[in-house]
């Protein structure tokens, strides 16, 4: 029986390769999937429901508390912690995906951390921002 971690990764390799289908859910997955700069879990819980084993990061401690006590309300495992993505390369952790959404537009240095993202990941990098529409954020 294939593992929820491996449908996950197979599932969204094949929205990046164009595979029509992700039928066969078959790939073993190990490393897990990390959402740096999670905030109240909004993407993490889903991803947790999938099947996935999720770790969320976010250097805000306000923010992971809040995600949680949702997530132990809707009985979910997810394992949060208020830290930077920094961290997680310096203690040699690596995942399968990473995600970072519609967080590039709140840094300093982009670049940094996309290099940052890329030290932790073994499979899938996931990037996702919106450009501001603020007066003065351009």
């Amino acid at each position: 029986m294939p593992q929820p971690q491996g449908r996950l990764r197979k599932t969204a390799r094949s929205c990046f390769v164009g595979t029509p289908s992700a039928k066969a859910l078959d790939v073993p997955g190990e490393g897990g999937l990390v959402d740096i700069g999670c905030g109240g879990g909004l993407v993490a819980e889903p991803m947790a429901r999938l099947g996935a084993h999720v770790t969320g990061i976010d250097p805000t401690a306000r923010n992971i508390e809040v995600a949680k006590l949702h997530a132990a309300q809707s009985g979910l495992s997810i394992d949060y912690r208020s830290v930077v993505a920094e961290s997680l390369a310096e203690a040699g952790e690596r995942f399968d995906i990473v995600l970072c959404l519609g967080l590039l537009y709140h840094v300093c240095k982009p670049m940094e951390l996309l290099e940052r993202n890329a030290a932790i990941n073994d499979d899938i990098l996931v990037i996702d921002s919106t450009v501001s529409s603020a007066p003065g954020s351009h």
